[in-house]
C-alpha cells in the first residue's frame, strides 16, 4: 500500500513516491532530526512478516553500511515503525542510465567516463567482498555533475531468506525459487541458478557498457525465456558496436561477457584498467596499441630483432596510412615476424594462415589454439579450440574455421574479437577450406565436394562432388569472385598434384570451367590477377574475372617460396584484397623433430641408432623384433625399423595419409587408417610388403585402428574421433558400436586376457582420464584408473598385472591391476618424468616391448619447445605485382 504524503516513519516525513519494485517501493522523504532529504525503500510486507529474513538483511546491512565510496549509493540505517520496515537510503537525484539510453546511444567520450566510475564502485565493493548481483542501467543513477552513482549494492543477498541459497532470491521478484538477476544483465551462471561472484558483477557490468554505446541490451529479447536462452548460448553482435569504438572497449567487453566465468576477467581491477586505456586510445592520436589478452599471448609478436620491430611499427604507419586515406605513394614493404609456434598437428594438409579483406587482421592456428590479431596491435587473441583452414568474414567480424571443440568436429566460426566458437556443420569429412560471400553465405571444401551454408549454419546444401571417372579425388580451397557470382577452387586429382587444376564453379548453372592446369589454392587479386601455388612457388597469371580466361603465360614470383602439402595442394599463403601478403617458407616448420629411446623403469635412456626425423606412434610387433611408425614426410606413409638389423623401410606410398598403425596379433599384418577415399578407412599391409595392401572397412566418417584383441579377430576402432568401436575381421562388413554417447572415447586397448578394456574419455568432466570396463560388454562396471588425469594406456605384457599411462605433466605412471582370479585395482607409481603429453586422439607416443618390458618412446631431439616460424609480410605487394605481371604487354 502506498504511503501518503506527511506520513512518519520515525524522524523520517514521506514527501513523494519516486519508484517501486520487486524489492519494494520507493520514497523521497525528509530527515527531520538531520535536515536533509533522503530515500526510504519500503521493504516488501513478505520479506517484513518472516523473523529470518530481517535478520539476515540486519547482518548484510551492516556490511553494506560499511561502503563508503563516491560511486555509490549510501546506506544510512534501517528504520522501523508502525509495522513499516524501511532502509534509508542516499537519495540521489538525476536520471538513471536506464532512462538515458532510452533517449539513445551514448557517445564514446561520455560513456567510457560513466564506466569507469561503474568499475570503480564495483572495485571498492568487491574489496570488501561484497557483490552487487543485479547490475544494470535502472539501477545506476547520474547526477547532474556527471558522478555516477551504483545503487542497491548487495541488495540481492540482503534480501535472501535465511532458509535460502544465495542463487535463489529475486531481483525481478520476491518469491522463493526466482533467480536472482534481472535477465538481460545476470550472468550464464545466474542463470543457470548457480551462486553469483565477482565474475558475475563483471558479466553484468559488460552488458551495461554494450548498451551504453549501442543502446540495446547485448541479450535482451521479448520473452524472459528467450532472454535467458541468448544468456546462456547465443553470442552479442558486436558488429553493433560503434565504428569508432576503440579495439581495447571492444576487447573489454568481449572479456567481460565470456560465457565461461572462467575465461572471464577476473579482477574488477584489470577492468577499471582497460576502461582507463580506451579512454587514453580516444585521446591518442594512434590507433590504440595494447589488447587484452590473457597471460600467454606475448609470445605472438616477440621480438625478431630490431629490424622486425621497426618493421613491424612501419606495417601499423602503413595500415593507418591505407585505411584512413593518406596520399602517400605506396612503398612495398618486406617484414620477418615470428608466430607462436609450430602450426596446429593434423593427420592432413590443411591450411593456418588467413588474412581479412581489408588487411587489418591476421589469424593463425597454432598450438591447439587459434590466434586473431589486428595489424596496428601488438598482443592478439588467443582462441582455446583447436583449429585449421581459417577464413574471415567479409567484414573482418568473424572468422570460420575447422576444428574440434569437444566433442564436435566440423565447421565453426568465432567472433574475430574473441569469443565461444558456434558450430555451424558438423561433419567428418576431411576438410578443404571456406569463403564468406557479404550476403553471409559461406561455401566450404571437404573431401565429398563443395557445399553452402548459411553463415548462421543449418542443413548444408552439397553444390557439386568430385567425379571419380575424370580421377578427381577432391575439391579444395573455395574462394569467392566475381562479386559471389562464383567460386575459385582447385581440383585434387587421384595421383599426382601435377594434374591439380583450378577452376572456377558458376553458382547459378553450377557449371564448372577449367581455368589453369598444374596449380593449386588460387586467390584472384583485383588487380586482375591469379596468385596460386605450384609445389613451393608463388606463380600469378593475367586473368578476366568475367570471361574466366587467363592470359599469358604464369610467371614465379621471386623471392617467395611458399610451405605446401603435395597431397592436397594446401598453400600457406594469403591475401588481403588491399594488397597485403603474408606467406611462410618451407623451411619455417617450426617442427621439433623426434628421436626414439629405449627407457627403462628408473627412467635410463638407450637411444636408436636412428636419425632425428618426424616419428609419431610407435608399435612394437609381438615378437619384439621390428617397430611400426606412422612418419610424415611430402605426405604420412607408415614405415618399419627392424631392431635387430637397424634398418628403416617404407611399407606404404602414394600421396594419400597412412596413419596411426596397429600390429596384428601375428605380426604378420599392419593396420592402418588411409584417406584415400576423402575420409580415413581402415586398410591392412603384409608387414613384408610382399602383397597389395587391402581395404578391410570403409564407412561414412573416418575410422581409425586403435588395438587388436589377444586372440586377433577383432580391432578396435576410433570412430570420427570420439567413439570406439569394434571392427570383426571375419565379417568386416559393419561396425560394432562399443562406447558411443555424448562424451569422447579414445584409444581403447584390450587386456591381455581379453575380458577388460582400458581406454582414455573425459566422461568425468574435461580433464581427459582412464577407465576400466568390462569386454566386449561395457555396460556393467567401471573404474577409474588414473590419478588427476591421465592419457594413453597400455598393458603391460602378459601376466604383468600393471597398467601403464602417461599423467598430464608428463609422469610415466604405473597401476597395479589385477586381473585374476577378479578385477582388483591397487595403487598408483610415478616411474619418471617424460614429456607433457599434446592434445589428439590418434595413436601413443610410447610403446612396451613384449621381450624386456622396456619403454620405447619419442623424444623431441631439440631442447627447444617454443620454436616458432616466420611469417612473411609484403606490404603493398600488388605495386610488386602489377610491375612483374603486366596485364599486358609492353
Amino acid at each position: 500500500m502506498a504511503l501518503p504524503a506527511g506520513t512518519r516513519l520515525g524522524v523520517y516525513e514521506v514527501t513523494a513516491q519516486i519508484g517501486a519494485g520487486g524489492m519494494g517501493e520507493v520514497y523521497r522523504a525528509r530527515d527531520t532530526k538531520l535536515d536533509r532529504e533522503v530515500a526510504l525503500k519500503i521493504l516488501p510486507e513478505l520479506f517484513v512478516s518472516d523473523p529470518d529474513r530481517v535478520a539476515r538483511f540486519q547482518r548484510e546491512a551492516k556490511t553494506l553500511a560499511a561502503l563508503n565510496h563516491p560511486n555509490i549509493g549510501g546506506i544510512y540505517g534501517l528504520e522501523e515503525a508502525s509495522g513499516v520496515t524501511a532502509l534509508v537510503l542516499e537519495l540521489v537525484e538525476g536520471p538513471t542510465l536506464a532512462d538515458r539510453i532510452a533517449q539513445g546511444p551514448i557517445p564514446l567520450d561520455e560513456a567510457l567516463p560513466m564506466a569507469k566510475q561503474i568499475a570503480e564502485a564495483l572495485e571498492a565493493a568487491h574489496e570488501r567482498g561484497i557483490i552487487h548481483r543485479d547490475l544494470k542501467p535502472a539501477n545506476i543513477k547520474l547526477r547532474r555533475d556527471g558522478t555516477v552513482k551504483v545503487l542497491d549494492f548487495g541488495l540481492a543477498k540482503a534480501l535472501v531468506a535465511a532458509s535460502e541459497d544465495d542463487h535463489t532470491l529475486t531481483a525481478v521478484g520476491t518469491q522463493a525459487g526466482v533467480i536472482m538477476g534481472t535477465p538481460g544483465y545476470m550472468s550464464p551462471e545466474q542463470a543457470r541458478g548457480e551462486p553469483a561472484g565477482h565474475q558475475s558483477d563483471i558479466w553484468s557490468f559488460g552488458a551495461v557498457l554494450y548498451e551504453l554505446l549501442t543502446g540495446v541490451s547485448p541479450f535482451g529479447r521479448r520473452t524472459t525465456a528467450d532472454t535467458l536462452a541468448a544468456v546462456l548460448g547465443t553470442p552479442p553482435d558486436y558488429s553493433v558496436l560503434p565504428s569508432d569504438t576503440p579495439a581495447t572497449a571492444r576487447l573489454l567487453i568481449r572479456r567481460c561477457l565470456e560465457k565461461d566465468r572462467k575465461r572471464r576477467l577476473q579482477h574488477t581491477g584489470d577492468v577499471r584498467i582497460e576502461v582507463e586505456e580506451a579512454m587514453a586510445a580516444l585521446t591518442s592520436e594512434a590507433v590504440p596499441g595494447r589488447a587484452y589478452s590473457g597471460t600467454t599471448t606475448g609470445r605472438w609478436w616477440r621480438a625478431a630483432g630490431a629490424t622486425a620491430l621497426a618493421g613491424l611499427a612501419g606495417a601499423g604507419g602503413w595500415f593507418l596510412a591505407h585505411r584512413y586515406g593518406s596520399q602517400t605513394p605506396a612503398t612495398v614493404v618486406r617484414l620477418s615476424i615470428p608466430s607462436v609456434g609450430p602450426p596446429s598437428s593434423q593427420p592432413y594438409g590443411v591450411s593456418h594462415l588467413a588474412i581479412s579483406a581489408d588487411g587489418s587482421r591476421v589469424a593463425y592456428a597454432s598450438e591447439n589454439r587459434l590466434w586473431i590479431r589486428r595489424m596496428d596491435q601488438k598482443d592478439p587473441i588467443a582462441i582455446e579450440v583447436e583449429a585449421f583452414d581459417p577464413f574471415f568474414s567479409p567484414n573482418g567480424e568473424w572468422v570460420g574455421f575447422f576444428g574440434q571443440t569437444g566433442r564436435e568436429m566440423g565447421l565453426k566460426k568465432v567472433p574475430a574479437l574473441g569469443g565461444t566458437p558456434v558450430s555451424l556443420v558438423t561433419t567428418s569429412e576431411r576438410p578443404g577450406g571456406g569463403t564468406w560471400r557479404a550476403d553471409g553465405t559461406i561455401v566450404y571444401a571437404t573431401s565429398v565436394g563443395l557445399y553452402q551454408v548459411s553463415e548462421n549454419g543449418g542443413e548444408p546444401r552439397l553444390l557439386v562432388k568430385p567425379d571419380p571417372l575424370r580421377k578427381e579425388r577432391a575439391y579444395a580451397w573455395p574462394q569467392f569472385m566475381t562479386g559471389g557470382r562464383s567460386v575459385l577452387f582447385t581440383m585434387v586429382p587421384g595421383d599426382s598434384m601435377d594434374g591439380a587444376q583450378i577452376v572456377v564453379l558458376d553458382l547459378k548453372t553450377l557449371e564448372v570451367r577449367i581455368v589453369l592446369k598444374g596449380g593449386s589454392a588460387a586467390r584472384y587479386a583485383s588487380t586482375g590477377h591469379l596468385v596460386y601455388a605450384s609445389g613451393q612457388t608463388l606463380k600469378a597469371i593475367a586473368f578476366d574475372p568475367d570471361t574466366q580466361l587467363t592470359r599469358g603465360d604464369p610467371v614465379s614470383l621471386p623471392n617467395i617460396e611458399i610451405r605446401t602439402t603435395p597431397d592436397n595442394g594446401a598453400a600457406e599463403f594469403a591475401l588481403s584484397e588491399t594488397g597485403t601478403l603474408l606467406f611462410v617458407t618451407p623451411n619455417a616448420s617450426g617442427e621439433v623433430l623426434r628421436t626414439l629411446s629405449w627407457v627403462d623403469r628408473q627412467g635410463k635412456e638407450e637411444p636408436l641408432v636412428l636419425a632425428p626425423g618426424r616419428y609419431q606412434y610407435p608399435r612394437i610387433s609381438p615378437d619384439g623384433t621390428r617397430v611400426v611408425l606412422d612418419i610424415p614426410g611430402a605426405n604420412r606413409d607408415i614405415w618399419i625399423w627392424n631392431v635387430q638389423r637397424p634398418s628403416l623401410t617404407k611399407l606404404t606410398g602414394g600421396p594419400t595419409e597412412d596413419i596411426v598403425p596397429v600390429w596384428s596379433q601375428d605380426g604378420r599384418r599392419v593396420f592402418f587408417a588411409s584417406n584415400r577415399t576423402g575420409t580415413f578407412d581402415v586398410y591392412s599391409q603384409a608387414a613384408d610388403g610382399a602383397t597389395k595392401d587391402r581395404l578391410e572397412f570403409a564407412g561414412p566418417g573416418s575410422q581409425m585402428p586403435t588395438s587388436i584383441t589377444p586372440d586377433g579377430t577383432r580391432l578396435l576402432v576410433v570412430e570420427n574421433f570420439r567413439d570406439l568401436s569394434i571392427l570383426n575381421l571375419s565379417r568386416p562388413d559393419r561396425l560394432e558400436p562399443l562406447l558411443h554417447s555424448e562424451l569422447n572415447h579414445w584409444l581403447g586397448t584390450v587386456s591381455p586376457d581379453g575380458n577388460w578394456i582400458a581406454y582414455e574419455s573425459d566422461e568425468s568432466g574435461n580433464q581427459v582420464e582412464i577407465f576400466l570396463r568390462p569386454f566386449p560388454n561395457v555396460s556393467g562396471r567401471r573404474e577409474k584408473v588414473s590419478i588427476d588425469g591421465g592419457r594413453y594406456p597400455v598393458w603391460g605384457s602378459k601376466g604383468s598385472d600393471e597398467l601403464f599411462y602417461v599423467d598430464l605433466n608428463g609422469g610415466m605412471m604405473a597401476a597395479s591391476v589385477q586381473l585374476s582370479p577378479s578385477l582388483s585395482l591397487g595403487g598408483v607409481t610415478k616411474l619418471f618424468d617424460w614429456a607433457k603429453p599434446p592434445r589428439g586422439v590418434s595413436g601413443r607416443p610410447y610403446n612396451i616391448s613384449p621381450v624386456d618390458g622396456r619403454f620405447l618412446m619419442i623424444k623431441p631431439a631439440t631442447k627447444n619447445p617454443d620454436s616458432v616460424i616466420d611469417i612473411s609480410v609484403v606490404l603493398n605487394w600488388f605495386e610488386e605485382l602489377r610491375e612483374r605481371v603486366p596485364l599486358r604487354a609492353r
